[in-house]
């Protein structure tokens, strides 16, 4: 059952004399309406948030997690695994730095260090 069944009556009839220009500038008009509405309610949001993230003095680390590692845990170090010397290191892995990119594998073996060092 409707409530208000002639304002229901109205509206079609109205909308079957609008223009095609015309009910695009309603439903531009519209979606003005929609995104003022919407930003209204976020600023109330996320006012609501900042107040009870000072209230309760929450960290971002508690809400997002520690930046730089995944699963909250602590990240490994980048270990190196091939010196020349102090300024020549190379973890082993992604694209080989210059001193050693035209090395064959047999070449940089002489400078794979035996027990990896964590780079500092």
């Amino acid at each position: 059952m409707e409530l208000f069944p002639d304002e229901r009556q109205k509206e079609v009839k109205m909308s079957e004399h609008l223009t095609l220009k015309e009910i695009q500038e309603k439903i531009k008009q519209l979606h003005q309406k929609e995104a003022e509405i919407i930003a209204r309610e976020k600023a109330a949001v996320i006012e609501d948030l900042k107040e009870k993230v000072r209230e309760l003095d929450i960290q971002p680390d508690e809400i997002f997690g520690k930046s730089g590692t995944s699963s909250g845990g602590a990240r490994k170090p980048k270990m190196i695994r091939y010196k020349r010397s102090e300024d020549e290191v190379w973890a082993g892995r992604g694209k080989k730095p210059e001193w050693c990119a035209d090395m064959s594998k047999e070449e940089l073996e002489k400078y794979k260090l035996e027990t990896p060092i964590p780079l500092r």
